[in-house]
């Protein structure tokens, strides 16, 4: 079968912008690229088929003078027939601010909204998915009386999301990003309860090339770090080891804690979509291998199998310079896009990427309890740990052929600031020019969670002009 893995077509009008699709979402604060993921849409599933309206590039609000800056969307999606709850809606909203101006210090802000909504259950029937509900979803709050139990007082489908907090600082050189996302998956998260539960993080973007007294302290052949990012997740707090009590006739319930990010006690695959997590992938389901040996019976069919989670995540993105790597990111620098400006890049420098990720995995707060209730060993009570590491580049193809022919001219191309890699599932990433690319990705896995491993993958891009 054929599976396209985006396909979609956009209008633009002035700051809006109408998508209908699959399409990954590349609305985001974080400048680059070598995240651990996001915690609502990661890249990591399949995109979702939808309908997104809203203006995907800041735009000056009225009356501010630029000051402050908005942006945003609202999308509609169709979930895949096959889940346990089928054919179930995908409601999604996000908006942030950006507050400072032409200030080299810029306070940023926002939030993102998801729900899983209607659908049909075979043993219930079909969700009511009329306008009343849509509003219902909307705004977050319980649903009509022929609701199913327990989402008729508290609120109507699968709902959850985070802020998004930052601070941007501007250099000639460099730009930084301070940032805080919050998981929110329930009413107690959207009063910040849970507000050690997140990412902490600190990003960086070159704005301006190493001058070439800087660049011939190390060796032609030294990358050039383009893009760095820092990120320590923390998600085992849940509003503490407390869960909550079901009481009354119309399931009301009462107590706070086992928040159990990106599950649902109806909707049981949870933040996934054929059986990939939508959001940050440290949250892993059942059908990971991380995941072998685990009963999901012993998580209540659950699908979501680890969502208490201490993680530090170190990524990096650049290039390997090419034969003239010196004068190509000079010119590509100080040029203002006049004649000889990209005809003067390196077209053979390497755009790669590269990512480390350490992480102790603790499972879930009620995998824990059915497993003792059923006197089953847990298999993440200890949390093992685990590391991860991938390495990717784009080659332009003319480069290995040059290579083996030992010939090249290094004329043509563009330019090393904005060489980063593309592919599959990477937002935002810009292509290093057009022509045949080879990417090149190889990582590996070891530690106590996943099996040792390594991989090698190889794949032909050809961008047309």
């Amino acid at each position: 079968d054929l599976l396209l893995t985006q396909a979609h077509a956009a209008l633009r009008l002035g700051p809006l912008q109408l998508r209908a699709g699959r399409f990954h979402e590349t609305m985001r604060l974080e400048q680059t690229s070598v995240t651990s993921g996001s915690l609502g849409f990661s890249g990591n599933a399949l995109p979702i088929p939808q309908v997104d309206a809203g203006m995907p590039d800041w735009w000056n609000l009225p009356g501010t003078f630029g000051f402050i800056q908005i942006k945003g969307n609202l999308s509609h999606g169709w979930l895949n027939p096959e889940r346990p709850l089928q054919s179930a809606y995908l409601h999604k909203k996000m908006g942030f601010a950006l507050i400072g101006g032409p200030s080299p210090v810029k306070i940023a802000g926002g939030a993102v909204h998801t729900a899983l909504w209607g659908g049909y259950d075979p043993g219930y029937g079909a969700y009511p998915t009329g306008w009343e509900e849509y509003w219902k979803v909307f705004w977050v709050t319980g649903g009509t009386d022929d609701a199913p139990l327990g989402e008729d007082n508290y609120f109507l489908g699968d709902q959850r999301g985070y802020y998004n907090f930052g601070l941007y600082g501007e250099h000639p050189v460099w730009h930084l990003h301070l940032y805080k996302h919050i998981l929110v998956d329930d009413k107690d998260g959207v009063k910040f309860k849970a507000f050690r539960d997140g990412i902490w993080g600190l990003s960086g973007v070159r704005e301006q090339a190493p001058s070439d007294r800087w660049r011939s302290r190390f060796p032609t052949w030294w990358p050039v770090v383009n893009g760095f990012s820092y990120e320590y997740l923390y998600s085992k707090f849940q509003n503490g080891d407390n869960p909550p009590e079901i009481t009354g006739g119309r399931g009301e319930a009462v107590g706070s804690g086992w928040d159990d990010y990106y599950t649902n006690y109806r909707y049981l695959e949870g933040w996934s979509y054929l059986g990939q997590t939508i959001g940050n992938p440290l949250f892993f389901n059942y059908f990971s291998p991380a995941a072998r040996g685990m009963d999901i019976s012993v998580n209540n069919y659950r699908l979501v199998a680890n969502n208490r989670i201490v993680a530090h995540h170190v990524g990096l993105e650049g290039v390997l310079p090419g034969r003239r790597a010196g004068r190509g990111l000079r010119a590509g620098m100080d040029s203002q896009g006049g004649t000889g400006s990209k005809a003067e890049m390196d077209a053979q420098a390497i755009p790669f990427r590269f990512m480390v990720t350490w992480s102790r995995n603790y499972g879930t707060y009620r995998g824990r309890q059915r497993s003792e209730l059923v006197e089953q060993p847990y298999l993440l009570e200890e949390g093992p740990w685990s590391l991860s590491l991938l390495f990717e580049a784009d080659v332009p193809l003319e480069r290995i052929v040059n290579g083996v022919r030992g010939t090249g001219n290094g004329d043509g191309g563009d330019t090393a600031m904005a060489g980063r890699p593309s592919g599959a599932g990477r937002q935002g990433a810009e292509s290093p020019g057009t022509g045949p690319v080879v990417l090149v990705s190889a990582a590996a896995d070891f530690g106590e969670l996943l099996p040792r491993s390594f991989g090698l993958l190889l794949s032909l891009r050809w961008v047309l002009n």
